[in-house]
């Protein structure tokens, strides 16, 4: 009879009151990861709360159990840029929604290598890939006063496909001296929807005032979507530019034979028939061609 008490009185002890967490201070964090220019879901993105994660299921959804209190979430995912949203509250039994759409978008210059000789003129793209519904973007460029000078800076396609911008007003900053450009585009009226996919922003001209080396670097770069009712920054990647003093076709720093047999190799192929990470294009004029020979021949022995 003692027995069978015992075990009733067993039976009705609270069940919160045994384990180590109560049910009472824990919370739930949970939502999907996609990939904004398809829509489709992102299958196995990690997500974290502090030190707590999970990862995504075969539908991008994920759900992690916290501690009630205020977190940091980030989402990432291969091939993607992490995406942190801050200041997170958890309450005790209730579930919170945090969905992450994660960015590929990168920002380069193109073509990324340039060379030319003195008062020879080139230009470059600014260029953006796989962004999504873009509304603003903003990018600071430094270069070497001393090798170039920026002539001029022209607006690109890509935003003013999505409506009307702001260029006539917002005029690029050249300053020659300090060795630096800054530009500036938004979308005016917030259209429906901002420019999605691949294009250019802007080109820069640029006159060679001595042959030389200088990076084309984005000391500043920023892009901004529009959720309805602000403004809010895309997370993206960078790639500078770089001109290089002629000849040096391997960027090695060396014009030598070596450069030769790679001009001769992609003689009569234009900008983009080469690999990205090497320039026989000596001029600047986007040819491989006699001209290129020329200066290599100028050129040949020095560093």
């Amino acid at each position: 009879m003692w027995i069978s008490i015992l075990a009733v009185l067993i039976a009705s002890i609270p069940l919160a009151n045994i384990g180590t967490v109560s049910s009472s201070t824990v919370g739930w964090i949970e939502g999907t990861v996609t990939d904004p220019l398809t829509g489709s879901p992102l299958v196995g993105a990690t997500v974290t709360a502090d030190g707590h994660a999970n990862t995504t299921d075969e539908n991008g959804n994920y759900t992690i159990e916290v501690e009630a209190g205020t977190y940091n979430v980030t989402a990432s995912a291969e091939g993607y840029w992490d995406k942190v949203v801050k200041n997170v509250n958890v309450t005790a039994s209730i579930t919170i929604i945090v969905n992450f759409t994660l960015s590929k978008a990168v920002i380069s210059v193109d073509p990324p290598i340039k060379s030319g000789s003195a008062n020879a003129n080139f230009m470059v793209n600014v260029t953006i890939t796989d962004v999504f519904n873009l509304y603003m973007w903003e990018v600071h460029i430094s270069f070497d006063p001393d090798v170039l000078e920026c002539t001029g800076v022209l607006e690109g396609p890509f935003l003013k496909s999505a409506g009307s911008t702001s260029w006539s007003m917002m005029q690029p900053n050249i300053d020659n001296v300090a060795g630096t450009i800054k530009a500036t585009d938004f979308l005016k009226y917030y259209p429906p929807q901002g420019a999605t996919g691949n294009g250019t922003l802007c080109t820069i001209n640029f006159k060679v005032e001595v042959e030389g080396k200088t990076p084309l670097h984005f000391y500043k770069k920023e892009l901004w979507t529009y959720d309805g009712m602000v403004l809010v920054p895309i997370e993206l990647g960078v790639e500078d530019g770089l001109f290089w003093f002629p000849g040096d076709a391997d960027i090695n720093g060396l014009a030598d034979m070596y450069d030769f047999y790679m001009w001769r190799e992609y003689f009569g192929k234009t900008t983009g028939e080469w690999p990205s990470d090497v320039n026989p294009d000596f001029n600047g004029d986007m040819l491989v061609d006699i001209e290129d020979f020329y200066l290599w021949r100028e050129n040949f022995g020095k560093t």
